[in-house]
């Protein structure tokens, strides 16, 4: 039987490769955040606090929407495509989070925890556009 110790390393290591197979470096504004004070440990967002900027190496991946659906459209202009960002298991995103990347603002959604052999080996996500966190506020 493996030991579930070296395969989670391995898997581990499984995920930063494939973010070093197409890297990306993005710089995230997170929304501050403050306890909600009702002693259950929930954080909320800080109306009044400045935004943190977390700088993270992740992958950008575009992933078909649904099935392909033969329009008569060009070659290559599909809008069926969303996409979804891949980091490994030290690096935290959070839901809501906003970044600048591929010439447009991002907003992180709800995100997946990845786990295997009885630990974190990552945290994935699906992307929607999203406008400047200062401009929003």
């Amino acid at each position: 039987m493996p030991n579930n110790q070296v395969c989670l390393k391995q898997a581990r290591a499984g995920i930063k490769q494939l973010i070093l197979e197409s890297p990306e470096t993005i710089t995230i504004k997170r929304k501050a955040l403050i306890d909600d004070g009702a002693g259950d440990g929930v954080m909320v967002p800080d109306p009044f606090g400045t935004p943190d900027e977390v700088s993270l190496t992740v992958r950008i991946s575009p992933k078909q929407k649904g099935p392909e659906i033969y329009d008569s459209v060009q070659a290559g202009l599909s809008t069926n495509l969303s996409r979804f960002i891949l980091v490994d298991w030290e690096s935290l995103i959070y839901a809501e989070d906003i970044f600048y990347t591929i010439e447009r603002w991002w907003k992180i959604g709800p995100v997946d925890t990845l786990k295997k052999f009885g630990g974190v080996i990552g945290y994935q996500a699906a992307l929607s556009e999203a406008e400047d966190l200062n401009e929003s506020s």
